[in-house]
């Protein structure tokens, strides 16, 4: 839509303000950028139909568009920026923590390193609580000499990746993942037969 549209369809709601113009005048404004002014006649259209679940739809799109608490500008971008700095490193500090990154962590795990990102975006936290809290669950389940004669497994890496992951501070999150659930599985469906 070109500025004269935008222009007869204000002029339109101002002569009938109980008219459903606002839609796609908003939805006009939302497209070009214009995001305060789109929020406005969106909002003030869907206070006059509150019923009208498009007109609650295009406000919720047009405070999406603007960002975390709507904030333009530096504040904004700084907000953003940290929100997507600590997603990515709490990610990076659980799931994917390179091994060598890993060891230093186990070095440092004294210091509680983990307090700086954990928790801010995630509930659970399966590398720290392996490591921690629930290792002795997994060296009982994982080193248990039912789990270590399966025929899929190979006890010696078995033994290795666990080892490594509780004392040697390497991150073998994700294979611990699977080899307790294909046990746990095993136990289950199969040995309980």
């Amino acid at each position: 839509m070109t500025a004269d549209d935008i222009r007869a369809l204000t002029a339109q709601l101002a002569r009938d303000p109980s008219s459903l113009v606002f839609l796609p005048l908003a939805e006009t404004l939302r497209r070009r950028g214009q995001l305060e002014s789109a929020l406005t006649v969106a909002q003030q259209g869907a206070a006059r139909f509150p019923e009208m679940a498009g007109a609650w739809d295009l406000v919720a799109r047009i405070r999406s568009d603007r960002g975390i608490g709507g904030r333009n500008g530096l504040i904004g971008a700084l907000t953003r920026a940290y929100f997507e700095v600590t997603f990515k490193a709490e990610y990076e500090y659980d799931y994917g923590m390179r091994q060598s990154m890993s060891k230093v962590d186990h070095l440092l795990s004294p210091l509680h390193l983990e307090r700086l990102f954990l928790g801010r975006h995630k509930y659970y936290h399966f590398r720290t609580w392996y490591r921690d809290a629930l290792s002795n669950y997994v060296q009982e389940m994982l080193l248990d000499p039912r789990t270590l004669s399966r025929p899929y497994l190979q006890r010696a890496t078995v033994e290795a990746m666990v080892t490594g992951h509780m004392k040697k501070g390497e991150n073998h999150t994700g294979e611990i993942h699977k080899i307790l659930s294909l046990e746990l599985i095993h136990r289950l469906f199969i040995d309980s037969k």
